[in-house]
């Protein structure tokens, strides 16, 4: 596969595939071949998943959907703290809120480890019907990026994975209540899913301070994140370490011209490498040709 970004060429003979969930991918054969092309920030914008987040106010018991390598799925549960900040989707009654459902965004390996053990994937999953006294909407969290499933991957957007297979990119993930997490590729097959990362990450810490300059989002934290590239920048405390993430305003839409599928990708700098993150998708819009 030959991507060329000067001239915007990608040749392949490989079909489509569409990205769905955390690690789990669905392939679609198409004849077309898929391209990446640059796109804007309004369409970004316009196509871009945004996300309202929620905190529990009281421990509460979701459902985990496990996967092993082989077999089906089971449910098991696990207690979210008072205070866990969460991804969720709305129903709604007019303006207000009835229930909330879980939402793009994970939490973190560290709300899952009691009960996953064994398994190669932990989608949380929850219905709760919206009240004060249970949980409320908070503002996005500082941490959080503008779009999408919060997770980046080393490299450029490809949409073919048996190639991310062979370049084995790194992932980051930044969950919902507030930890970097770090993660290697790591394809197994799970009943009639492909999982591509594990559930647990190579190396997770807790964010403890946030600040925002121009396009960079600073993270600071007590230790080093193993796979990333952050800095130390104190000696003690829980700010030794500070990692950079800078959006390079560089947007691109890649998918299926044939059938009018396209995903749009932001490009972020991480520490001294290059990350991309799917932000949404849209399957009308043509990027070659600004229609519909």
């Amino acid at each position: 596969m030959i991507i060329t970004y000067k001239n915007l060429v990608i040749r392949t003979t490989v079909g489509f595939l569409a990205f769905i969930g955390l690690g789990g991918i669905v392939e679609k054969t198409v004849s077309a071949e898929p391209y990446v092309q640059r796109t804007t920030a309004k369409m970004i914008k316009s196509n871009g998943q945004t996300n309202l987040y929620f905190k529990f106010q009281k421990p509460y018991r979701a459902r985990l959907i496990l996967h092993k390598t082989t077999g089906n799925y089971i449910k098991k549960t696990v207690t979210l703290p008072k205070g866990t900040i969460v991804s969720g989707v709305p129903d709604r009654d007019g303006h207000k809120f009835t229930t909330i459902h879980n939402g793009a965004v994970d939490v973190s390996y560290q709300l899952k480890k009691r009960v996953v053990k064994g398994y190669q994937s932990a989608t949380l999953n929850f219905a709760v019907k919206y009240s004060s006294g249970i949980l409320r909407q908070v503002k996005k969290p500082a941490y959080s990026l503008p779009y999408g499933h919060n997770i980046l991957w080393t490299g450029k957007p490809v949409n073919l994975w048996p190639k991310r297979a062979v370049t084995s990119p790194s992932q980051i993930k930044i969950t919902s209540d507030g930890y970097v997490e770090s993660y290697h590729y790591h394809s197994v097959t799970a009943g009639d899913t492909t999982i591509n990362y594990q559930v647990k990450p190579n190396s997770s810490v807790k964010i403890n301070h946030v600040l925002k300059r121009g396009s960079s989002i600073y993270f600071y934290y007590r230790d080093h994140l193993k796979g990333v590239s952050d800095k130390r920048v104190r000696k003690a405390g829980p700010y030794q370490y500070r990692l950079t993430l800078t959006n390079k305003h560089t947007p691109y839409a890649f998918g299926d011209p044939d059938n009018d599928m396209f995903q749009y990708a932001s490009f972020y700098s991480v520490g001294n490498r290059s990350y991309w993150t799917v932000d949404g998708a849209s399957d009308v819009y043509d990027p070659a040709t600004g229609t519909d």
